[in-house]
């Protein structure tokens, strides 16, 4: 309900606000009192009170007519009730309950206090500072016209907790007709700030119930990408736990106009936003958003989100076609079915991978890879889980390509040859044009999906005194929606716009061959996307995992705990192609040595030492994954690992260990330890390695209100470089507060070349996005989930540079309710180098000896502003928030000029504006 509809519903239960219940005692005082000859009528003359066990009402004067029913006040008139209360020069009030009228007089409702601590107050200050104010209104008059209907006339009201009797801003309307717990009607409603009238409007419907239909507020918007945008949402209560939105709207679409091959975002034309939402309890409950929209941009070229030209004839404009309709499903959904079971509905999908990049201007969700949606049928018992499964994955980093496949080649761009003649017309999905990229299918990557995983876990149960035992069993079949393959190409690494790392060996000019492959003839641009599988590509399979465990514990005294265990993976494999059948199988022991040494003080702090000592070992494995494993170049990328159990050892036998120191200084306040410091000490070591080392880590980590701050570190000493830097430090009080972020990360040389040079400045050795990933970074970020501490790195990424990002938020509150806030991301020192398709550095033009083709990468990430002015205790609010997207210029060369690349220019887009009026309890007026 909002707080104008509470005040109406109390403005409607007004007239018995200070009337006794039937038969509750009635007491008064006065210094005098008396009544006319009949004794109908009372009079009750200083410091009057008339009181009942629930309501109270003073004054310098009290007339009460029997006869009537009919309480007159005047002069310091106070009278409270429930959670309400009242103060005025005068107060007339018909105890029927057909009339109430306040002369110079406000209502005020109140929150946060019992009504009995209400009761107890006898002045405007006590009531004040009684709880807290929701709500303060004015009326004059109030009278009941019938059976559920109030005339109001003369409402002035403020709904927050400022200082009533001198408010800032307020609503006044000159009369309003209300309908208890349904509606109420304001005429002429304005809206004053310090007196000044801002906003007035016509008329108003206000619902004073919590579900009312109707229409909510008109939302305009702007950006540079899309222009302008109204939307009006409309709001349906279909039951007291079902209710929906329905938000038509309208996108003009950018200024800026299209031309042929040029790339663009953006949207343009009408939309339909559905939701519905219900709640039948804490365990079941949903909200599911639709929204459909009719774009009428013209269509793109789905690979390189470019604009197609209406034909072949140079000079000739964008076409014609537009792209129709496309559309998101989203929402969550919570289902209890009772004994155990309960059911969740994920949903993230979009009809194309370009509808994120159209719909937001943020470069974070921009730069989304995957959508993720996921439907879960689980039981759980106090010793075991059972969940069935299906988990898909939406990838949306390629292009715009459509979720259904239906991207075609645009009839009047079909190919023609050196005479003129049409080239032979190919699948209607296939790049038709004359061009190099002839042939090319018009579909992003096949993701794979779970499809179904059925999983058992039967957590640690106890064999006798010192031991348990577990279970985990695990079927996932890993395939897309349609097919059998995962469609990267023969060289297994999906691409646009470069030739494949695999030449086909009839046509490889150095006579190589293909040594997994040794059949293919095709192009690899080619095979990605036709929905074929080749030899190469990763194949759709079924898995079987079983992981059975046995663990102990045993304390030696006070001062040592050991906890042995041994675990067995057992993976089966079966290709749904190739039929192929493999499994891979292993030991893993684990042994762990923990102790704590703790003192308390008398002051409540708490110091604790707890050092351990950890080792593990896999002998060795049995089988293997599945897959591709090059052995040297010319060979399609690794891509074995479908995920986390596939990758859950990368490499055995295995031995590594760990020793950590663990102190923590601790503060007992009432029922909660709070932890002032924290400082972890470890050293990492991988026992086949030449050094028998892996990272050497230092964590720090204090609180101390309202301070806080931290570090880690990770050193990796097999690059004899730092692996990772993270710190962070933050201050937060009520009118400031500020946190600042430094993280530093190693990424291997390949992962800025790949970026720079497209594919072809990979080493000899193909690699995938996967490998680049598991090979930077610090040793934790390419841990299995079977290893204690990360794999070995290759020697082939060793080398590298250290890549930071420096990020800030900060806010702060001014005088007279000014305020500012920032957040934004900086990264400085990354840079690049070119590279040949073998590894090698590309010297700049005059010879060898000159310096290698580098460059560096902007600087200046996106960054977000915004000034506010929120006086009167932050009563009503304007925002006015911004967002700057980085340069578009990605690198700049050094020296200029040298290899294909020219220097770039930061090509600044004006910054997405919003602004908000916000008045709190009330809602959003509008933003644009």
């Amino acid at each position: 309900m909002t707080p104008l509809g509470l005040v109406l519903v109390l403005l409607a239960q007004a007239p018995t606000t200070p009337l006794p219940a039937a038969g509750e005692p009635v007491r008064y005082q006065a210094e005098q009192g008396t009544s006319d000859g009949h004794g109908e009528v009372l009079h009750l003359q200083g410091k009057a009170e008339l009181r009942t066990d629930t309501a109270r009402i003073q004054a310098d004067r009290i007339d009460y007519d029997q006869r009537t029913r009919v309480v007159t006040a005047t002069g310091h008139c106070y009278a409270v009730n429930g959670l309400a209360g009242a103060v005025a020069d005068g107060l007339t009030l018909d105890l029927d309950g057909n009339w109430l009228q306040l002369q110079n007089g406000r209502l005020f409702v109140k929150a946060d206090v019992a009504p009995e601590v209400l009761l107890q107050t006898s002045t405007p200050e006590q009531l004040m500072a009684t709880g807290r104010t929701t709500l303060a209104a004015r009326v004059e008059r109030v009278e009941r016209a019938g059976q559920g209907h109030l005339k109001v006339n003369g409402l002035d009201f403020t709904p927050c907790d400022c200082n009533p009797l001198e408010a800032h801003w307020s609503i006044k309307a000159t009369a309003a007709d209300v309908h208890p717990g349904e509606q109420a009607w304001l005429w002429l409603p304005v809206v004053y700030v310090y007196g000044v009238p801002i906003l007035p409007l016509p008329v108003l419907d206000v619902p004073l119930k919590p579900q009312k239909s109707g229409l909510l507020v008109t939302t305009p918007a702007h950006s540079a990408q899309n222009g302008w945008q109204v939307t009006q949402p409309v709001y349906f209560a279909l039951a007291s736990n079902w209710d929906l939105t329905v938000t038509p709207g309208y996108t003009w679409g950018s200024t800026t106009e299209p031309a042929p091959y040029a790339s663009g975002l953006g949207v343009k034309g009408p939309s339909l936003d559905t939701e519905v939402r219900w709640a039948q309890s804490r365990d079941t409950r949903g909200d599911v958003e639709l929204f459909l929209l009719n774009d009428r941009r013209p269509v793109r070229d789905p690979r390189f989100l470019t604009f197609y030209p209406e034909s072949l004839v140079n000079g000739a404009p964008v076409t014609s076609d537009l792209r129709g309709f496309r559309g998101s499903l989203n929402g969550a959904v919570l289902q209890s079915f009772g004994a155990g079971w309960s059911g969740r509905l994920d949903l993230n999908l979009v009809s194309d991978a370009g509808l994120v990049k159209d719909t937001t201007t943020d470069v974070a969700q921009q730069a989304n890879q995957y959508l993720r949606s996921s439907a879960v049928v689980s039981r759980r018992t106090s010793d075991s889980v059972l969940n069935f499964e299906v988990t898909a994955r939406q990838d949306i980093a390629w292009g715009g390509f459509s979720a259904f496949e239906g991207d075609v080649w645009p009839t009047a761009l079909y190919g023609r040859d050196q005479n003129g003649n049409p080239l032979p017309s190919l699948d209607p999905h296939q790049d038709n044009s004359g061009a190099a990229t002839r042939g090319e299918w018009l579909r992003g990557p096949a993701t794979l999906q779970k499809l179904p995983t059925v999983h058992l876990d039967l957590p640690s149960r106890p064999l006798g005194e010192h031991l348990s035992w577990g279970l985990s069993a695990d079927f996932t079949r890993l395939a897309p929606f349609s097919g059998h393959t995962g469609d990267e190409g023969v060289d297994g690494l999906y691409q646009l716009g470069t030739p494949g790392q695999v030449p086909p060996t009839l046509v490889d000019p150095m006579g190589a061959l293909n040594a997994v492959c040794p059949g293919n003839g095709r192009s690899d641009l080619l095979t990605q996307g036709d929905r074929v599988w080749q030899c190469g590509e990763r194949e759709a399979r079924l898995r079987v995992d079983l992981v059975p465990m046995l663990s102990g514990s045993w304390g030696v005294g006070d001062w040592l705990r050991i906890r042995p265990s041994v675990w067995i993976r057992q993976d089966f494999y079966v290709g749904e192609v190739t039929r192929n059948t493999a499994q891979r199988g292993y030991v893993v022991g684990d042994l762990l040595l923990s102790s704590e040494v703790s003192r308390t003080f008398a002051n409540g702090l708490r110091h604790a030492v707890q050092p351990s000592i950890q080792y593990r070992e896999i002998p060795g494995q049995w089988g293997g994954v599945p897959g591709n494993q090059p052995a040297g170049p010319n060979q399609p990328v690794e891509n074995r690992f479908y995920d986390e159990l596939d990758g859950a050892v990368f490499q055995a036998p295995l031995r590594q260990g760990v020793a950590r120191v663990t102190q923590t200084l601790s503060r007992r306040t009432g029922a909660v330890m709070q932890e002032l410091l924290r400082v972890d000490l470890a050293q990492e070591f991988d026992f086949r390695q030449e050094n028998r080392l892996a990272d050497t880590v230092v964590s720090v980590r204090a609180a101390y209100a309202p301070f806080s701050t931290g570090v880690t570190f990770r050193y990796d000493t097999q690059r004899s470089a730092p692996g990772l830097w993270a710190a962070f430090a933050s201050f937060q009080i009520p009118r400031f507060g500020t946190t600042l972020r430094f993280d530093q990360l190693f990424v291997p040389v390949q992962f800025f070349d790949r970026d720079v040079g497209g594919s072809q400045n990979l080493p000899a050795a193909a690699i995938s996005a996967a490998d680049l990933g598991r090979w930077g970074g610090s040793g934790n970020m390419r841990q299995g989930v079977d290893a204690l501490v990360g794999s070995p790195v290759p020697v082939g990424f060793r080398d590298g540079q250290r890549q930071s990002a420096i990020s800030l938020e900060a806010h702060v509150t001014l005088a007279f309710g000014l305020g500012l806030t920032y957040s934004g991301t900086l990264y400085p020192g990354a840079t690049w180098t070119l590279r040949d398709a073998n590894g090698n550095l590309i010297p700049s033009p005059g010879g060898a000896e000159q310096p290698p083709v580098t460059g560096r990468y902007s600087v200046l990430g996106q960054q977000n502003f915004g000034i506010s002015f929120a006086p009167a205790c932050n009563c009503w609010r304007l925002d006015v928030i911004g967002r700057l997207p980085p340069p578009t210029g990605q690198f700049i060369q050094d020296p200029p000029g040298t290899g294909p690349f020219v220097r770039s220019t930061f090509q600044w887009r004006f910054p997405d504006l919003i602004f908000l009026l916000t008045i709190q309890n009330f809602g959003t007026f509008g933003a644009s």
